[in-house]
């Protein structure tokens, strides 16, 4: 009997077992939420079809053309046999190629028969026979298709072909010959030769349709009757179909839905290729010629795109653009922002979704654009830090694409998180070129292609894709384009460092110097010769509308902006103070002029809701508002020198109309409402997002591997009742090999108060998995402090989502405002106890 999947596990040395928990990306993703962790669940995990098409599709060509051979020649395939298939390949690359796939779970290496050719063979668990697909353009194998016939079937389909008659050990042995005999050329042909034309031309038709054509199609074409049932060994007179299946040349597969299907085996279609499962093998991947690249050896301008991007969210936050009913900004609207700010239409889509990726933007209960809390959080880093989060939000990007269009209309969002491995991969190769050297855009997608055969269909897409991959890096300042193609800095250093964002090194040197001073011109503009800080940033953005964002920035002084900043709470006296703080140059007299004529006229007339009121402290200037024509259809009447009512219910509809014809008005405190300056004026609650950001999967690292494969290997007794693994003797006494922090340190869950920002996003994501309460204190953005118990739901990049029992709603938590934090030790869904068994639904009772 075979080994099962869980003990070529326990079979594996400890280096290579956590490379495998680092590599298949389920591992986290389930196996870090379960309260059993041993070998037999890692196993069921491993095991799922769908985790095994995954692990496929990461592997590169050589190794998925071994796996394939494997599965063909398998259960169990000595390295003479492999080599046999594959003589161009080494043996040595061959051994090298099946401690690969060992180390994904695939197969595994046996070295118990030394006397076998090679020394070693390659065995593959029944799961991985199962899920692995034939190579592309082969069938179903005729051993497969052909173990539920009898005895007295295979003895006539044997005898058929050529075979010697006489008893057999056993049907499996005739199954064996059978499907060995079909793969040999000669007899092949022979078998075609003696077929009658119809015979002939119905076997021409089905290799035409892919091998694979189903009965009903052949019914439907006249090729068969509706009364014909497949061939039997007890029939006598043949059709043409009946003919082909009697000699083995097709099959009938059940397997199909309706009526079935009629196939060609992989074992003929091989035959007719001559034998050779694979035209080519190619171990290495095709190399990448270096060209000398003007510029890359210099770094590049991130700065650019910080910039562009507070410029598309200050237009956004002054004139809030409306979304579609199905969900996010339709193509007019990009269009009308990217004609505003002077940007090419595809980059401002992408602008965009780089919003929408990372939480900066969301839709308000108007439905309309509105800056998210994390817009404020996001601004006030500094600009590698912002610079990261942007590049990490493009990795794991599925709002946009590397498809021609580049940007997918929100409701049309298909999860794609292959998609990330895909562009890392691509941006690691050009980092990893020498400095100053570029290469071609063919020859990363060539390589790119060898990397994820099952990813990318052809060369053409490849090369799409490669080029689509360098346009974003190049808008991210990190790339020179169009050929030849190199990452510069900071995209250099975020292939290599993860933590660049936070050092002082040649990425975070690439930004440009943050200036704290600006010129006032008497155009009524205001000059920032490069990224303004943090606070200079955020005055001009209330009362500048920004015009140019790179090289230097660009504000623009008018009443409506003044006005707007007025509305927002800004006093005329802090514009101007802020103005002269960071001026080089004073402010010329026409600014301060108009500054404080627009605060004289700010609030002289007052909106409220009468149905609705119109107030005034000047009777001659309420007058002339009644006397507006612009106003007719409310019916303005004066109840009072200083009073008047209309007949409407709008408030921000006759606060646009009297702004339309001159007026300043504001809106009585408490009596209507004002669409101040972003998010914070608009409410941070009322912000939804636009869609869910894309969280790309990724394996455990080399840390939590080790911690993991530690509990696996003490088995299920290793874990107490508390969740955490059990110390074994001594183990306070002596430093431990696996760090107990590597998988989301359990401890965290045991009541203890963490302050640490690292720390409490780790307490969340391990009460997501374990669905426990938490109890934290939270800052909000209006100021307040409150202590509430939430239940988190999902961990995102800068918060998390969860169930708050203080306000009975569903809300988002920024970690940057959660002072502390602490596991209650209440669960709001029930759980297993520990040891128990579990059905595998633990992500279905999720909430």
């Amino acid at each position: 009997m075979p080994p099962s999947l869980s003990a070529h596990l326990r079979g594996l040395s400890p280096a290579d077992f956590e490379a495998l928990l680092q590599r298949r990306v389920e591992v986290k993703t389930y196996l870090g939420g379960q309260w059993r962790k041993d070998m037999g669940t890692l196993a069921d995990l491993l095991a799922k079809p769908s985790a095994i098409h995954e692990a496929v599709a990461s592997l590169n060509s050589f190794l998925a053309q071994l796996l394939q051979l494997a599965v063909w020649l398998g259960p169990r395939v000595t390295a003479a046999e492999l080599a046999a298939h594959a003589p161009e390949v080494e043996l040595e690359q061959l051994r090298a190629g099946a401690e690969e796939l060992s180390r994904w779970g695939l197969a595994f290496i046996d070295t118990k028969d030394a006397s076998a050719s090679g020394g070693w063979a390659l065995e593959l668990p029944a799961c991985t026979l199962a899920a692995v697909p034939m190579p592309l353009g082969f069938g179903p194998l005729a051993r497969r298709l052909l173990t539920h016939r009898s005895i007295h079937f295979l003895a006539t389909l044997s005898r058929n072909i050529g075979l010697p008659t006489g008893p057999r050990p056993d049907k499996e042995s005739i199954v064996a010959e059978v499907a060995a005999a079909l793969g040999e050329s000669p007899r092949v042909e022979r078998l075609l030769q003696e077929a009658d034309p119809k015979a002939t031309a119905l076997f021409a038709l089905i290799q035409d349709h892919g091998g694979i054509v189903g009965r009903r199609e052949l019914m439907a074409t006249g090729h068969i009757r509706w009364s014909d049932p497949p061939w039997s060994e007890r029939r006598k007179i043949l059709t043409p179909l009946d003919w082909l299946e009697s000699r083995g040349l097709v099959v009938h597969d059940e397997s199909q839905i309706y009526s079935g299907a009629v196939v060609i085996p992989a074992e003929v279609q091989l035959a007719l290729r001559g034998g050779r499962l694979f035209d080519a093998w190619q171990v290495e991947a095709p190399p990448l010629p270096l060209v000398p690249a003007p510029g890359a050896e210099q770094p590049g301008d991130p700065s650019r795109v910080l910039g562009d991007l507070e410029a598309v969210l200050d237009e956004w936050a002054q004139s809030p653009p409306p979304c579609l009913q199905k969900g996010g900004l339709g193509v007019r609207e990009l269009k009308k922002t990217a004609k505003n700010l002077g940007f090419g239409e595809r980059y401002a889509s992408f602008l965009y979704a780089m919003a929408v990726e990372a939480e900066l933007i969301g839709v308000d209960d108007e439905n309309r654009v509105a800056l998210s809390p994390v817009a404020a959080e996001w601004a006030a880093e500094p600009p590698a830090q912002r610079w990261s989060a942007l590049l990490g939000s493009w990795i794991g990007a599925t709002l946009w694409t590397e498809e021609s269009d580049g940007l997918v209309p929100v409701d049309k969002v298909v999860r794609m998180d292959w998609l990330a491995h895909l562009r890392a991969s691509a941006a690691s190769e050009l980092a990893a070129l020498p400095t100053g050297m570029g290469t071609d855009a063919a020859s990363l997608a060539a390589r790119i292609s060898w990397r994820f055969p099952r990813r990318i269909p052809n060369a053409d897409a490849a090369l799409e894709f490669v080029e689509r991959v360098v346009e974003a890096l190049a808008w991210l300042g990190t790339a020179t384009r169009p050929n030849p193609i190199a990452v510069v800095e900071p995209g250099r250093s975020a292939a290599r460092e993860a933590d660049w964002a936070n050092g002082d090194g040649p990425g975070a040197r690439a930004f440009a110097t943050e200036v704290t001073s600006c010129t006032v011109g008497a155009d009524l503009q205001v000059i920032v010769p490069g990224p303004p800080v943090h606070e200079l940033a955020s005055a001009l953005r209330r009362f500048g509308d920004l015009r140019a964002s790179s090289p230097a920035r660009i504000y623009k002084l008018s009443e409506a902006s003044v006005r707007r900043a007025l509305d927002g709470g800004m006093e005329a006296s802090e514009i101007v103070q802020v103005l002269e703080r960071h001026s080089t140059t004073g402010i010329p007299q026409n600014v301060t002029y108009l500054i404080e004529d627009v605060a004289r006229r700010h609030g002289n007339l007052v909106v409220g809701r009468a149905s609705l009121f119109l107030r005034s402290e000047d009777p001659a200037l309420l007058r002339a508002a009644v006397a507006d024509r612009r106003l007719a259809f409310m019916r303005p009447r004066l109840i009072a020198p200083t009073v008047a009512v209309l007949e409407a219910d709008d408030v921000e509809g006759l606060l646009a109309v009297l702004r339309a014809a001159g007026y300043l008005p504001v809106a009585e405190k408490g009596g209507g409402s004002l669409r101040g300056d972003g998010a914070s004026a608009r409410g941070d609650q009322g912000v939804r997002r636009l869609l869910r950001p894309s969280e790309p999967a990724i394996g455990l690292s080399p840390a939590e591997a080790a911690a993991l494969a530690a509990t696996l290997r003490r088995g299920p007794g290793s874990l107490s009742r508390s969740g955490r693994p059990a110390e074994p003797e001594g183990a306070r006494a002596q430093a431990v090999a696996a760090p107990a922090a590597g998988l989301r340190d359990l401890r965290l869950l045991d009541g203890r108060t963490t302050e640490r920002p690292k720390e409490i996003q780790q307490l969340l994501e391990l009460a997501v998995d374990h669905w426990m309460v938490v109890e934290i204190m939270y800052h909000s953005q209006e100021g307040t402090t409150t202590t509430r118990e939430i239940e988190p739901l999902e961990v995102g990049r800068f918060g998390v989502d969860a169930w708050c029992r203080l306000r009975n709603d569903e809300r988002h938590f920024l970690f940057a405002r959660i002072e502390w934090a602490r596991a209650t030790g209440e669960r709001y869904v029930e759980m297993p106890e520990a040891g128990a068994v579990t059905d595998g639904s633990a992500e279905e009772g999720s909430p």
